[in-house]
């Protein structure tokens, strides 16, 4: 058991280094975050929004939660502490499996143990193997039979005789078996037993030679028990299939074997217990209540699997847990505000874990875009879309540099060169079109280099040929050159006619697109003081409308004056300074009346006005739209006299230029022509310094004269 313990520390300890591993691995990610301490700073950010989704819907639940748990918290009390007891149980009865499959695997282990099932090997090395099993696993024995159940243990010098016993005939027939715990006279003390099949040298399936057995102490099963704790006063035990205790955290119950279900057939003592007790073994319910010795107790069941019928019990007072019942109040209150601080920080370490490696992400893709290949993306365990993410961008970083470090080495083999670099890489995707660009400029250069050194050849032979013909052509440039500056005189004459009027034509037109333009203006100044005129309309009658409610006020103040006056006569002296206010307010009212009654003529006068305005406004902005009309037709018109003077001043401008060529031409054959034989040698002699230049450029082989190497299949 202590072995186990151990094992499980340092499967915790192997856990803990692996999560810290991968807490290093994207340490550099959140150090990247510019916002070290978490401040919500920009609401449109994804780390704000996950945050304050995350808080909202804590807020939202703990409040919702919160206020059932302080209607329904008596109620289901019990149903809570019925599903944790059943989960306790259900826990603990698998701690109890777990145990109990260790001890298993001990036992087929020594029974898969070649040196064990082998007649031939001696006691002392037998007893050195099993000393070291039983030390591990802190057995009180641990000892092997042959086929009819006679086995002598190497430790204690035991001898055994099992042959007759239930579990020797079941490892007989190839199970693993453990026995009830029960008292052991030759160890004094409680003790069960695991039995395995022994197989002939050690390989399972083979024949099956004996038992391997090994011999625990009882108590180990009542420590297991003793650990379950629920509450201060609850406890956990453990019943075979006929209700006799064999683990409890009072020992002593083990060794007496207590049976309470017994107890009360025979005497009627726990009656509620032994019920409680047989309707669980049977199955028929896995929590329920009882009374002892006058205090109420609730009580779990959950069967232990792969045993003979064992079951574990957990038992606890009632009174322990109903007492607490009036805290939870205060409780729910306090575990409210432990939430939305834990949600808080959970927030703040999911939106953490979420946006900080997608903000990285993005500023390794901006410094990408930037130019910036040599920035190493760090390695993740991460196997959610996050890590799939930081993978891919990894992946896509490297590549690029792969295929600028492949081109920067084709190219510049090409600048010292040397053409004769086979290329032989591949890119993924779209980047393969690089690699057929590639190919193709070197097939290329490679045939044009070729082709440059046999023109230089073919340019030694003709400047042969081009001094006799330079003579000839010195005499016929001589006659030319006088007819041609005749006509070069007369085209020049017409060009800057043309070009005057088409200077002209585009002048005219210009001011027709400026007469355009101020006249849509206008259009639109007018429109918009149409517009206005409208509102002024519009508003004045809203005026009107309220200048007549203010004019039915004055009346109704002055019927309400007169009422008064009315009222102050009836009452007399004591109504004088009554009837002076009256008349007072009745003046008022008059003249209100009559200044609504100015106002209402003055807005009726601005109104005739505005709609004599807003007729002149529609007439002009008519007449401009016409105007608009008229000068576009004025202006195209123009525009088709500008364009065709541009073309004509184009053409005849061509023509000057070809006579001024021709006549260049013919000035300077004469004198090319007498400098072709000189230059004709001059040609010939770099002829072949260009030819041993490109005879120091390394071509590819087997290229010959005529060869393309484009790679039309690739492409």
């Amino acid at each position: 058991m202590k072995n186990n313990n151990i094992k499980k520390d340092m499967s915790n300890i192997e856990t803990t280094n692996s999560n810290n591993k991968q807490m290093k691995s994207i340490s550099f990610i959140r150090k990247k975050s510019k916002d070290s301490a978490f401040f919500i700073t920009n609401k449109n950010s994804i780390k704000s929004k996950i945050f304050l989704s995350f808080i909202s819907l804590i807020l939202v639940v703990v409040l919702i939660l919160g206020g059932i748990s302080a209607y329904q918290s008596y109620r289901i009390t019990f149903d809570i502490l019925e599903r944790t007891m059943n989960n306790i149980a259900q826990v603990s009865s698998e701690s109890i499996e777990n145990e109990l499959d260790i001890y298993r695997a001990v036992a087929d282990n020594i029974g898969l143990n070649q040196q064990l099932s082998d007649m031939t090997v001696n006691n002392q090395q037998k007893a050195k193997i099993l000393t070291q099993i039983t030390n591990a696993y802190t057995l009180l024995d641990a000892y092997t039979t042959n086929a009819e159940g006679k086995g002598e243990s190497p430790i204690t010098k035991e001898v055994y005789m099992i042959g007759n016993t239930d579990y020797f005939i079941s490892s007989m027939s190839g199970s693993t078996v453990v026995t009830e715990p029960k008292m052991n006279d030759k160890f004094d003390e409680v003790t069960f037993t695991v039995s395995a099949p022994l197989w002939e040298d050690g390989v399972y399936g083979s024949k099956i030679v004996g038992a391997a057995v090994i011999v625990l102490d009882g108590k180990a099963l009542s420590d297991v028990v003793s650990s379950v704790k629920v509450g201060e006063g609850g406890f956990a035990y453990i019943l075979d299939k006929d209700g006799y205790t064999i683990a409890h955290p009072v020992y002593e119950k083990v060794i007496e074997s207590e049976n309470i279900i017994k107890s009360y057939e025979e005497g009627g003592v726990n009656k509620q217990l032994a019920e409680v007790e047989q309707k669980m073994m049977s199955m028929e319910l896995d929590f329920g209540n009882y009374e002892q010795d006058g205090q109420k107790n609730l009580i779990a069941y959950s069967c232990i699997n792969e045993s003979d019928g064992w079951g574990l019990f957990i038992s606890a007072p009632r009174l322990e847990y109903t007492g607490s019942t009036n805290l939870n109040l205060l409780i729910t209150l306090v575990v409210s505000v432990l939430a939305l601080f834990l949600s808080y920080i959970i927030g703040k370490n999911i939106s953490d874990n979420i946006a900080s490696p997608i903000v990285f992400c993005a500023e390794r893709l901006n410094n990408l875009a930037k130019g910036d290949l040599h920035t190493e993306i760090p390695r993740t365990t991460r196997d959610d879309e996050i890590g799939k993410l930081i993978k891919s961008l990894s992946s896509t970083v490297k590549g690029l540099n792969v295929i600028i470090n492949d081109i920067s080495f084709q190219l510049g083999a090409i600048a010292d060169g040397n053409f004769s670099n086979k290329i032989e890489s591949e890119y993924n995707g779209d980047f393969n079109s690089i690699v057929i660009s590639m190919k193709q400029i070197n097939s290329y250069l490679n045939h044009m280099i070729k082709q440059v050194d046999e023109s230089a050849e073919q340019v030694a032979c003709g400047s042969e040929q081009l001094a006799g013909g330079a003579q000839a052509l010195s005499q016929g440039a001589t006659e030319q050159a006088s007819s041609v500056q005749e006509l070069s005189a007369t085209i020049s004459e017409i060009t800057e006619q043309i070009n005057n009027n088409a200077l002209n034509a585009g002048k005219a037109r210009q001011a027709s697109l400026d007469s355009v333009f101020q006249v849509e203006n206008s259009s639109n100044y007018v429109k918009e003081m149409n517009d206005a005129m409208s509102e002024i309309n519009k508003t004045s009658k809203e005026i009107e409308k309220i200048i007549k409610v203010i004019d039915n006020i004055a009346f109704q103040t002055n019927i309400l004056a007169l009422n008064a006056s009315v009222e102050a006569a009836r009452a007399g002296v004591a109504g004088n300074g009554f009837a002076v206010v009256a008349n007072e307010v009745k003046n008022l009212a008059l003249k209100s009346a009559e200044a609504a009654k100015n106002t209402e003529e003055l807005i009726e006068n601005s109104l005739i006005a505005v709609e004599k305005g807003t007729k002149v406004a529609a007439k002009t902005n008519e007449a401009l739209s016409m105007a608009v009309e008229k000068s576009k037709v004025v202006e195209d018109m123009i525009k088709e006299i500008t364009e065709a003077s541009s073309q004509q001043a184009e053409a005849v401008g061509q023509v000057l230029l070809g006579v001024e060529q021709i006549s260049s031409i013919v000035q300077t054959n004469s004198a090319t022509a007498q400098e072709s034989a000189a230059a004709s040698e001059e040609l010939s002699s770099q002829a072949q310094i260009m030819k041993e230049l490109v005879e120091k450029i390394k071509l590819a082989d087997g290229l010959t004269s005529g060869t393309v190497l484009f790679e039309t299949e690739e492409v």
